[in-house]
């Protein structure tokens, strides 16, 4: 009888030998590859090993380097892992590689004999090579596999998250695309089934100047038009509660945007966290045609122009091959230093808003909008002041919108009562002038909240209405996290509903159900707020990339984060105020340092040096963003960086430097009065 393997080869990744009571042992590349070859080719004749490894030596030196090797291999492993006779084989070992080619499932995740050089083998580099498209060819199987039965099992979050994965492996994968869209549909995010194929599309035009395949082609246009693929019967949430298949309750709203929208006019959106502003813009602006969506982010306020230079990116992703003359590049260039012509440095003091900057702006837009019919300015409440000031002047002296060849219709959603004085200002100026409506979004009504708790397709939630309308206040998005919550946790067919003591609670233990991992990330991200990227996020961590990616993967489909961004801004707070203060501190001041290693936003570091609790590197890198201010030709900001940073440096103890900063913030108010 055939004794128990109790050794492990593991030859996915960098090679090492794992013994039955764990202890790890590296293997050198000669030993790793004698033993990854006797175990996927089986019994070789030592003489034919031994002219594998040493090609270009005599036989017997070979054979008697042969025995070294295997020498050193048993004293390192205390064990005789190859056994004696003419013919080499493995004795008591088990690979992952051997297992995963007969279609075992296996943990490991890296390449073949991950870098293990063997060029000097010339016939073995050949095998090595083979053998490394084998093992791809056998991991893509059996993900593929894999998703296949998550899917067909109805397991949505758990498919989603491996076919993300997967495209982190083998991005030119077009049927994993597909695999994607599809998953990404049944777990109920249309838009971000039609951002997979966005993505398809520039990765393989990218990596290898082609279109998608019909196939995946038809698949875009079924969930464009709607056709969408059926829930499969065990998914644990309806489609109809991820995304709710009509706008109720906003009929008046759409008439008055339907009367601006004739007169060529602004249209302001503004209302409460959670009152449907994105959904109402979103939806009316797809039923007037082509749409751009744009945002202002958490902490952008502090930071001049961050949101102009933003939107510009976007633009230019969308059409790099946009035609820019130079003086439009050498204008933009303080904003956007890649625009800087060749062989020149980018400015480092931005010209004020004047006609050069606001010309350039208009170009870049009128340039890439050219296609667009309506243009969406989400989270306005976010924006910092300069891209305000550049927008409403940009906007204001455009009427009517919606021209030919001019700038597109422009809708924008806004907290109600978060605006900067200077977004109060400029809305009211834009509406006293007639260029402008301003449409405040209040909580549905019992008939608008029956007529969404009857789109849901949640019958049990029927006789339950005036106990979720009076619970949620009539918040259309409180109202479908609550909805979310009951199913979720088997409360939506009990007779009185089993409701946490408030909303709030409710975003709580949905994050609550993620994996250590994937809250971390969420928090991480949370802190960095704005811009953040996976790469920062597992920065901030100090945890691998492909973690990270996982554990978004798991976000992506609990519908925590969309791409590289919160799904509402609700959710974001509701992360926020899961994490303790002490770790919250420690998140900031990591994300500080990230920050600096990436040549962040003077303001941005100086904000997380001063929440992490470390007023001495808050102090330092505010006098930063007020001399960025100051250069960027906006005092007022600069001013108030300056206050911070002298009441902070009071707060040291440093008085001294404390009153130099206030005489440079009064320099500074005096260039403001003149």
């Amino acid at each position: 009888m055939p004794e128990a393997p109790t050794w492990r080869l593991r030859v996915l990744g960098p090679p090492r030998l794992v013994s039955p009571s764990g202890r790890v042992s590296p293997c050198e590349r000669k030993t790793a590859a004698l033993l990854a070859y006797l175990a996927l080719e089986g019994p070789t004749p030592r003489l034919r090993m031994a002219g594998l490894l040493w090609p270009d030596t005599p036989a017997s030196a070979a054979r008697n380097n042969l025995v070294h090797v295997l020498g050193r291999a048993r004293k390192q492993c205390g064990a005789e892992l190859v056994g004696p006779g003419p013919d080499l084989r493995l004795h008591g070992v088990t690979c992952d590689a051997a297992d995963l080619l007969r279609g075992e499932p296996v943990e490991e995740d890296g390449e073949f004999l991950a870098g293990v050089d063997l060029g000097d083998t010339p016939d073995l580099w050949d095998w090595l090579t083979a053998t490394r498209e084998r093992v791809e060819t056998a991991r893509t199987a059996a993900a593929l596999g894999r998703i296949a039965r998550l899917e067909q099992a109805g397991q949505v979050s758990e498919a989603l998250a491996l076919t993300l994965h997967f495209l982190t492996r083998d991005p030119l994968r077009e049927d994993a695309w597909r695999t994607l869209m599809r998953l990404h549909v049944l777990n109920g995010d249309r838009a971000a089934a039609l951002d997979a194929y966005r993505r398809c599309k520039e990765v393989l035009r990218r990596e290898l100047g082609v279109s998608p395949s019909p196939d995946t082609r038809a698949l875009a246009e079924a969930v464009d038009a709607g056709r969408l693929p059926s829930t499969p019967s065990r998914s644990r949430l309806p489609l109809s509660v991820l995304r709710p298949p009509r706008l109720v309750g906003r009929e008046d709203a759409w008439a008055r945007m339907e009367e601006a929208w004739g007169r060529g006019q602004i249209i302001h959106l503004l209302g409460d966290p959670g009152q449907g502003k994105s959904r109402l813009a979103l939806d009316f602006a797809h039923a007037h045609g082509r749409v751009l969506s744009m945002n202002g982010r958490p902490g952008d306020g502090p930071v001049p122009y961050i949101g102009s230079a933003r939107n510009i990116r976007q633009i230019l992703r969308l059409h790099p091959d946009l035609p820019l003359e130079p003086w439009v590049r050498a204008s933009l260039a303080p904003l956007v230093p890649e625009l800087a012509p060749a062989g020149t440095d980018a400015p480092t003091q931005p010209a004020p808003l004047t006609t050069p900057l606001l010309a350039a702006i208009q170009h870049v837009f009128e340039l890439g909008l050219r296609e667009v019919e309506t243009f969406i300015v989400d989270d306005m409440h976010c924006s910092d002041p300069a891209t305000l000031e550049a927008g409403y002047v940009l906007f204001s002296s455009v009427f009517p919108l919606g021209q030919p060849g001019g700038i597109p219709r422009l809708i924008t959603c806004s907290r109600r009562g978060e605006l900067s004085p200077e977004g109060e200002a400029m809305i009211e100026g834009q509406v006293a002038a007639g260029v402008a409506i301003r449409i405040e979004l209040e909580p549905l009504g019992e008939e608008a909240v029956g007529a969404l708790v009857g789109s849901l397709e949640v019958p049990e939630l029927g006789p339950r209405l005036d106990d979720l309308r009076a619970f949620t206040g009539g918040n259309p998005q409180w109202l479908l996290e609550t909805v979310r919550h009951l199913i979720e946790t088997g409360g939506a067919g009990n007779r009185r509903l089993p409701l946490p003591p408030g909303v709030h609670e409710v975003l709580a233990q949905r994050v609550g159900r993620l994996s250590k991992s994937a809250l971390q990330a969420a928090r991480a991200a949370a802190v960095l707020q704005q811009d953040f990227t996976l790469e920062l996020v597992a920065e901030v961590l100090h945890a691998p990339l492909l973690d990270v990616a996982e554990s978004w993967a798991e976000l992506e489909a609990a519908q925590i984060v969309e791409g590289e961004r919160f799904s509402h801004d609700l959710v974001l707070e509701g992360i926020l105020a899961t994490i303790p203060e002490s770790v919250r501190g420690l998140l900031h001041r990591a994300s500080a340092r990230t920050l600096v290693r990436h040549h962040g936003q003077p303001a941005r570091v100086a904000r997380h040096w001063l929440e992490g609790g470390d007023l001495a590197h808050a102090a330092s890198w505010f006098v930063r963003a007020a001399e960025q201010a100051g250069d960027n030709q906006r005092p007022h900001e600069a001013e108030g960086f300056y206050t911070q940073a002298a009441d902070l440096f009071a707060r040291l103890g440093q008085d001294e430097q404390a009153r130099a900063l206030h005489a440079r913030r009064g320099e500074t108010r005096d260039e403001v009065v003149r």
